[in-house]
């Protein structure tokens, strides 16, 4: 027979393995549950993006600076607070913005294929695509293949061919990403450059004294690349020194083919 004693310690540790059971127990359960809901997520968010259709999504090829309200930084939260499902496709990691002196900049070009092909998987559809900043020519020839591989009748595409202000070239802005640009622009179909970057796309010395039937003709013939609306921003205000807040645009009076070359 066993003592008092030893039968008081045996007690103990069949109550201390007995605990250990239950939280080993209680693991396997949360974590069960856990795995569970993720899945349930998972499947939601695949049905969603499938299924709904009143579900309205736009991818937004972009970069994103740590420091400056500008790119993803803004559209993330702007179209999100529309009610729009922003999906990024990061061109470029930056520090802060280029309009600094310096910056750190991670180019994601090898990255984006990966992110477009497991979109594909997913069967994702988007109804709108919105381009901004590009950080070399080959990350405008994946661009220009996304949008061929995603792009719907009632797909929107908006390009904001980022390439300069105030009469000059960003850094990193060559003559082949302007030349790519172009080709870029051609597939859009509402094109947003600024006032210097309009003069660029069509190869035209830079001038801010544009008279309003140079303007006209500006827009009309960016819009002959292929958009069917052109808004042109960075326009100065005659005789208001420091304004640049005047946009113009211009619809195409014909609906475009859908069919047609880009």
């Amino acid at each position: 027979a066993l003592s008092s004693a030893a039968s008081d310690v045996y007690k103990r540790q069949a109550a201390i393995v007995l605990k250990y059971c239950r939280v080993q127990m209680l693991d396997v359960l949360r974590s069960g549950i856990f795995r569970n809901l993720e899945n349930y997520r998972s499947q939601k968010e695949v049905f969603d993006m499938r299924f709904q259709p009143n579900f309205r999504r736009i991818a937004a090829i972009h970069d994103l600076s740590g420091i400056g309200r500008t790119s993803l930084m803004a559209v993330i939260p702007i179209l999100s607070t529309m009610g729009f499902n922003v999906c990024p496709l990061p061109t470029a990691i930056l520090s802060n913005h280029s309009q600094y002196p310096d910056f750190s900049f991670l180019d994601l070009t090898e990255e984006m294929p990966k992110i477009i092909d497991q979109w594909e998987k997913l069967g994702v559809n988007f109804d709108a695509i919105y381009t901004g900043y590009m950080g070399s020519p080959r990350q405008i020839e994946i661009v220009c293949s996304f949008i061929e591989r995603f792009r719907r009748d009632e797909t929107l595409v908006v390009v904001d061919p980022v390439l300069g202000d105030n009469g000059h070239l960003y850094s990193k802005m060559t003559q082949e990403m302007v030349e790519q640009m172009r080709r870029l622009a051609r597939r859009a179909d509402v094109l947003t450059p600024n006032l210097t970057e309009a003069f660029a796309l069509l190869a035209r010395p830079y001038k801010t004294d544009c008279t309003t039937e140079e303007l006209k003709d500006l827009i009309a013939e960016l819009s002959e690349m292929g958009p069917d609306t052109v808004i042109i921003t960075g326009v100065p205000v005659p005789g208001q020194s420091g304004l640049t807040s005047v946009c113009l645009l211009y619809t195409s009076p014909s609906p475009r083919d859908s069919t047609s070359s880009r």
